[in-house]
């Protein structure tokens, strides 16, 4: 049957297998100027055979809407002496068998292509991450095929970034490659490599479809191009072999637009590429799986985490290797790598007020959590204020008590406290509770502004004092009551005024 041209037939195959089988029938590469024996041709529709050499070599599309034509006009391959291969599907195969029986007998050999889901492009990606540990972003379907084929066993570990800080940070402890969904801006990645950062992780984790690109991660996915589509694109380029230069890039959509810019051209080497540009992502993903491994990126790499470079072209990163101290205005890598040179030393005051200014205030609490915890402060302003607005109620009332029996002498610090666990008691509904701590903190703050009248944030203190009791009793519909504290806190504010009438706190 051989001599009637169709050599044999690729069933069961998907557009995944493309780029192996293509590249293993083709010796030649599309972009070839004088092509030898190797090269292969391939057509798309069955009519295209006729404008073949004779004894070309063809990777036929077998198309449902072409099987009658085929059937019909099989002498072409005789005719031609073509050395066909016919590429079909199982649908495609089953409906030739049927509507095409004489064309099915020309056939000499049925090679059946198990099915495979993933183009060998999106596995590669996803291992050469893996291997180097660093963070992608996954696009799109088929991630946990993707990991599982690329040889990880240890499952995923699926979080959302509207977790709390906290939570995040706990959940990550768990077992299994993090996916964090939900990320829609950057923040939300430094966000989460702080958390991994806390919870002892220093691997791979992947941003579920994130809104945004996100700088320094590789962006990977399993997409693949119709290949008529992308023949036609390439072709409209001006590219000789559109249809098999589509196939020898696998239909990978990013390989598809470097053709449409190197036109009839080998794609780039990947040694071309700087490995600082590896190393930061800033590399096409093809280029980033080829050389992830090198020693000069990973050298690369090292540099970047350790900060002996700056993370961005605008240098915001300000880092000494090995200083456990912050830099202010370093950014959020600066932040990172903080994290990690801490270690398990205690967060400085610095550090603390560093990842507030930067905009990362559920950081700074947990910071300011451990400070608190290892008793490294007397007073807990910022850390009771961000419990109470994140509504950690309840687990800020002992942390405010503790403030309170730390106060000790301190006047200061123990008028702060009580207006603090005043506030708290009124949110968990003990008003009783909630006036015996107001009327402390106004008690003491009578005494330190006869002590010192001239210190106007004593006085605000005071007027906050008759303020929050004003409010109290309002609430316990004692109006008589409350119309006095708010009259003697009106009073102390109008002074303040006058003292200080520019002032807008």
């Amino acid at each position: 049957m051989a001599q009637r041209g169709i050599l044999f037939a690729l069933t069961d195959a998907t557009p995944s297998q493309l780029g192996p089988v293509v590249r293993a029938l083709s010796t030649v590469p599309p972009w070839a100027s004088d092509p030898q024996d190797g090269l292969l041709e391939v057509c798309m529709h069955g009519p295209e055979l006729a404008r073949l050499a004779r004894g070309s070599r063809v990777l036929l599309r077998v198309r449902e809407a072409d099987l009658e034509w085929l059937n019909v006009f099989r002498p072409v391959f005789a005719d031609l002496e073509l050395r066909a291969i016919l590429w079909a599907g199982s649908d495609e195969f089953d409906a030739m068998v049927r509507r095409a029986p004489d064309l099915v007998s020309w056939i000499s050999r049925d090679v059946p292509v198990p099915g495979k889901r993933l183009a060998e492009f999106a596995v590669q990606g996803v291992r050469a991450a893996l291997n180097a540990k660093v963070g992608f972003c996954w696009r799109g379907r088929e991630l946990d095929t993707a990991v599982a084929a690329a040889g990880w066993t240890e499952g995923l570990l699926e979080l959302s970034v509207d977790l709390s800080y906290r939570e995040l940070r706990i959940g990550l402890g768990g077992p299994g490659l993090p996916v964090i969904s939900g990320i829609r801006r950057e923040h939300d990645a430094w966000r989460v490599r702080m958390a991994l950062v806390q919870a002892g992780r220093d691997g791979a984790w992947v941003a579920r479809d994130p809104a945004i690109a996100l700088p320094g991660m590789w962006g990977l996915h399993a997409e693949q191009a119709d290949w008529e589509q992308a023949a036609a694109r390439l072709r409209g380029a001006g590219w000789r072999r559109p249809e098999l230069m589509s196939a020898w890039v696998e239909l990978e959509p990013e390989r598809l637009d470097e053709a449409v810019e190197r036109v009839n051209q080998a794609p780039r080497e990947v040694f071309e590429v700087e490995a600082e540009a590896i190393a930061r992502a800033e590399a096409p993903a093809w280029v980033l799986r080829a050389r992830s491994g090198d020693e000069d990126v990973a050298l690369a790499r090292e540099r970047i985490r350790r900060g002996e470079q700056p993370a961005d072209e605008a240098g915001r990163v300000c880092w000494s290797e090995g200083s456990a101290a912050w830099t202010a205005g370093a950014g959020e890598a600066g932040l990172v790598r903080a994290l990690r040179a801490l270690g398990d030393e205690l967060p400085s005051a610095d550090f603390v007020e560093a990842a507030t200014q930067a905009g990362f205030v559920d950081l700074a609490m947990e910071l300011a959590r451990v400070r608190w915890t290892a008793g490294a402060d007397r007073r807990a302003d910022d850390l009771v204020r961000w419990m109470v607005e994140r509504g950690e109620v309840e687990a800020a009332r002992p942390v405010a008590e503790e403030w309170l029996a730390r106060g000790g002498a301190d006047e200061y610090s123990r008028v702060a406290a009580s207006l603090w666990l005043g506030d708290i008691q009124v949110l968990l509904g003990e008003g009783e509770q909630a006036r015996r701590y107001f009327e402390d903190s106004l008690a003491i703050a009578r005494q330190l502004v006869e002590r010192e009248p001239g210190r106007t944030d004593l006085q605000r203190d005071l007027s906050i004092s008759f303020s929050k009791l004003g409010d109290l009793h309002l609430g316990l519909g004692n109006g008589e009551q409350a119309r006095r504290y708010f009259e003697d806190s009106l009073a102390i504010a109008r002074q303040l005024v006058e003292r200080e009438p520019g002032r807008m706190d």
